[in-house]
């Protein structure tokens, strides 16, 4: 699996550049207010099942802080508590008990929620995605981070359509969402490994 695959996963799972913004240091209303109505129509689903692509491809099941991401070669799950990550190209499993930062950085819809703590956001206009007017909101981390932004479009049915992370002018990826679908099935099973279905695989416990 090459570095840029690797830096996606571990990052998702975690306009202008922070550089022009620095100046900005502010909350803006209307954004937060846009911000505020996309969370609450997110804790309005029982559970999600997102497909997106972008940089790379995969899809997402959400539930409440619980998640399951599968996305090129690698399988995480997080069932509120623990967090495995499956490599199949390696057939291994580590396990963890994540920070809040390391859940930001494993799940790309944490987003969702990161604006409430440590960043600046601007409401940047409306654009059209894939035919969709969508406002743009541009957030800015207040402590360094390993990237330099998170720009969001979220259409007029609160769903957050296209994300953009930028590390810098030349390096940025991107998730553009492909389906959205609500799923009221969802149980913590869902979100957590099943060893029965991967009995050779090497374990390892991080925790």
């Amino acid at each position: 699996m090459n570095t840029v695959k690797l830096r996606i996963i571990s990052a998702l799972i975690m306009a202008l550049l922070m550089t022009g913004f620095k100046a900005m240091a502010q909350k803006d209303e209307r954004a937060r207010e846009i911000l505020e109505a996309m969370t609450a129509a997110y804790n309005e689903k029982d559970g999600l099942e997102i497909k997106f692509g972008g940089t790379v491809g995969g899809k997402i099941l959400l539930k409440g802080n619980m998640f399951m991401l599968d996305c090129d070669g690698m399988k995480t799950w997080f069932d509120g508590v623990t967090q495995w990550s499956f490599i199949e190209e390696s057939n291994e499993v580590n396990i963890s008990s994540p920070t809040q930062e390391e859940l930001g950085m494993a799940n790309p819809y944490a987003m969702i929620r990161m604006y409430e703590n440590g960043y600046n956001y601007k409401f940047m206009g409306t654009e059209k995605i894939k035919g969709e007017s969508c406002s743009k909101i541009l957030m800015i981390p207040e402590a360094e981070q390993n990237y330099q932004s998170i720009t969001v479009w979220i259409n007029e049915t609160m769903v957050p359509v296209h994300i953009e992370f930028v590390y810098t002018e030349e390096d940025k990826e991107t998730i553009s969402v492909e389906k959205y679908k609500t799923r009221t099935d969802l149980t913590e099973d869902n979100f957590r490994f099943d060893m029965d279905a991967h009995p050779d695989a090497e374990i390892i416990d991080l925790r």
